[in-house]
């Protein structure tokens, strides 16, 4: 009650009051008999003081006893490693009768729940045996969250013991506290098989390159056996075969084949081994690749003024990384148009004699980002003209050497820790001697260290003049970082990683198409597709007024149509699970009077994670039985393992006491009781012949 118990005395007062007020008085109802007027008082003093004391919200407890039966979990596995080896017609027919016998003999004692599994559970009890991934340790989980607090008593857990993703499902098992009762099924005897086991690849390759396929082969029980390898590409013609020997009866074999990207798009790659006669199953002796090819690598050119070692330093560490493509000319010799390429590094560019000059006319003309390296045959005066983000005022013609400093607040890209730490042990480079200045825009990535005097002049700085991306090395002799690095790490990964992101970072287009299209190039064929839309207006903001019709098909010409929803400024469509296969798609919208359009390619890969391992692993099921205090059977055993849950003392029912508390104002009966002595007022007092 909210108020004070005392407040229920008020009621008692309030209503002996009011009732007195009406009958007490003897010149009240006179013709009427003393105990019948005695009567109606009563009933009136108990309808007033129900209702004010109502008023007070009293509450009502009510005790509840409840008893909840032990609740015992059916798992049944439903992955495809089950029928691989055969019995596929006893695992649809006779093990379902004998699995739900034993469901029934529990039922009546117990509270039972069924699910099937492979990567996750799922209370729908059809089991087809298409589960393409088997995640015990994740299947225990979800049991153990969706069953906490509850009275759980028991899990009989019908599988192979065979598990592809997650962890060893041991573990998590033992924190359950319950008895694991474990059906093997499967078999637990090798079979003859011969299998693709691992295919690694590029995701990426460039027209005309050629580039690696490694695939890993087993063979089990088939020494002395020979077979065939084969590549075979997507019109039917094989790229590349070897014939091997088995040379045990656990046999493991890598081959390497060297292929030539010879399509632009995404290029589909059958592997397939020649079957050995007697094998167990034959949906393992095959595999795909799939491998984007593009078209053409970026286009780098470094233009000189004269000849120097940093020109074959830079040109051998860009071509270290197959995106790019690195062409070298003196300016005297240039014949290309800039605009042919997507970066252009200037050495000693606009040069002291002029040389280089035209090109520097023609960049300013173009989008072109660049790179300039300083060195002693530059102009700085026309350097200082190219607003790249930096100027320099030159006292003399001389020289300082300079070492690097790593400017920890950089941004624009990341270095390694490894590279960081080695750029401060690189030997110096020459730069100009006078003041240097840069701009507010401009991005520093390292400063000049001179003798053992840390400065604020920047070495190499990066800046914007319009859309064109400019970067400035200011010094020369960048070819003894490269050595250096050698000397120090037998490799020069450190000044080649520097070199790659100062031109990647250089050389990307900024995406500013108006209508974007975002998804993976590859999905799994247990996954969902998913799509998300951008669309922007001339202002470059994000709209999502239009509708955006998004068109999906597959190699075969079938097509599926789909419509994006909407967010709160994009777009999504969760397309659902594909078949395996290579599938293009073109969207569509409309913004005002123009169409726009994009379109790709994605692709959906088969998983045959199941057919890898199809021995079964009933040792595994044994351990997990042990570490829960349950048991293994085999499945003609099954039946015993009613007996055995039934007669263990530790599943008992639970017996919860709990009290729930009601506002008094909200029983009907009470609402009836106050209706019921009003009435019987008015009919005694009727009957009495009192008005």
């Amino acid at each position: 009650m909210e108020y004070p118990v005392w407040y229920v005395l008020v009621c008692l007062a309030i209503a002996a009051f009011f009732s007195w007020l009406l009958y007490g008085k003897r010149d009240v109802f006179p013709e009427m008999n003393p105990w019948l007027k005695k009567l109606i008082a009563a009933f009136r003093f108990l309808s007033l003081f129900l209702i004010s004391f109502l008023l007070l919200s009293p509450l009502l407890a009510t005790n509840h006893r409840e008893v909840q039966k032990p609740k015992l979990v059916f798992l049944r596995d439903n992955s495809s490693s089950i029928t691989a080896v055969g019995k596929k017609s006893y695992y649809e027919k006779e093990f379902v009768e004998e699995w739900s016998q034993l469901k029934s003999q529990l039922e009546s004692k117990f509270d039972v729940s069924s699910f099937v599994f492979d990567e996750e559970i799922s209370a729908n009890e059809n089991v087809n045996y298409n589960g393409k991934v088997t995640n015990l340790s994740a299947v225990v989980s979800q049991i153990r969250d969706r069953f906490s607090n509850q009275n759980l008593g028991a899990i009989v857990l019908a599988t192979d013991g065979i598990y592809n993703q997650g962890n060893n499902p041991v573990f998590v098992s033992k924190e359950l506290g319950v008895p694991i009762y474990a059906v093997g099924l499967g078999d637990t005897l090798p079979k003859k098989d011969l299998l693709i086991n691992l295919v690694s690849h590029n995701k990426y390759a460039y027209l005309g390159n050629n580039f690696p396929l490694e695939i890993t082969v087993e063979a089990k029980l088939c020494q002395g056996l020979s077979s065939v390898i084969q590549i075979i590409d997507e019109s039917g013609q094989v790229k590349a075969s070897q014939d091997f020997q088995i040379a045990g009866n656990r046999f493991q074999k890598q081959f390497s084949f060297m292929l030539k990207a010879e399509k632009v798009g995404m290029q589909r790659y059958s592997i397939r081994l020649q079957t050995i006669k007697g094998e167990v199953t034959t949906s393992n002796n095959t595999a795909e690749a799939y491998i984007e090819v593009l078209d053409g690598r970026q286009k780098v050119l470094l233009v000189y003024a004269n000849p120097h070692p940093d020109i074959a330093a830079l040109k051998n560490s860009i071509e270290a990384n197959q995106s790019y493509e690195v062409e070298t000319s003196s300016a005297l010799n240039l014949k290309k148009k800039l605009e042919a390429y997507n970066l252009v590094i200037f050495h000693g560019i606009p040069a002291a004699s002029g040389d280089g000059q035209n090109c520097i006319q023609e960049l300013l003309k173009t989008e072109v980002p660049a790179l300039f390296v300083v060195s002693s045959s530059s102009s700085i005066p026309n350097f200082n003209q190219l607003g790249n983000g930096v100027s320099i005022q030159t006292r003399s013609n001389t020289t300082n050497e300079t070492q690097a400093i790593f400017n920890r607040n950089f941004a624009l890209f990341s270095l390694s820790p490894e590279l960081t730490s080695q750029l401060e042990k690189f030997p110096p480079l020459l730069s100009p001697y006078g003041d240097f200045k840069s701009s507010p825009g401009a991005q520093t990535l390292l400063f000049q260290k001179i003798g053992t005097v840390n400065t604020e002049n920047p070495l190499l700085v990066f800046g914007q003049n319009g859309n064109r991306k400019m970067g400035s090395l200011l010094g020369e002799n960048c070819w003894k970082w490269r050595l250096a690095d050698f000397n120090q790490n037998k490799s020069t990964r450190n000044f080649d990683e520097l070199v790659s992101k100062i031109v990647q970072y250089l050389a990307v287009k900024q995406d500013k198409s108006q209508f974007r299209i975002i998804t993976k190039n590859k999905f799994q064929e247990n996954e969902s597709v998913l799509f998300e839309g951008e669309i922007y207006n001339d202002s470059y903001e994000l709209i999502n007024q239009a509708d955006i019709n998004l068109m999906v098909s597959n190699s075969k010409g079938k097509k599926y149509q789909f419509v994006l929803g909407k967010t709160d400024r994009s777009y999504r469509l969760d397309a659902g699970i594909f078949p395996p296969g290579v599938y293009s798609y073109e969207a569509s919208t409309k913004m005002g009077d123009k169409l726009l359009k994009a379109n790709g390619k994605f692709v959906v890969s088969e998983i045959k994670l199941e057919f890898t391992t199809i021995t079964a692993d009933h040792q595994l099921l044994r351990t997990m039985s042990l570490a829960t205090h349950g048991k293994f059977y085999l499945p003609k055993d099954m039946k015993n393992i009613s007996n055995e849950i039934q007669k263990s003392e530790n599943l008992k029912p639970v017996i919860y006491n709990y009290s729930t508390f009601d506002e008094a104002i909200h029983l009907k009966w009470i609402f009836g009781l106050i209706i019921l002595l009003l009435a019987m007022e008015w009919f005694v007092r009727k009957w009495g012949g009192a008005y």
